[in-house]
């Protein structure tokens, strides 16, 4: 049970944080400045994998 509690307030800690990462970096912004179906660069991808990575751990 205590590590059930630990894990939860580790989401609900990383969860916020990645989110806000994910503004910060103008993520939403770079996504749609390129339009539909267009490429993105590595270094545009990058924080993205890694902000999706957090949140589905």
């Amino acid at each position: 049970m205590e590590e059930e509690n630990k894990a939860r307030l580790a989401n609900m800690i990383s969860v916020p944080m990645s989110l806000n990462a994910a503004v910060r970096l103008g993520i939403a912004d770079a996504i749609w400045n390129s339009g539909a179906n267009s490429t993105l660069s590595a270094s545009e991808i990058l924080p993205l994998q890694r902000i999706l990575r957090m949140l589905t751990s």
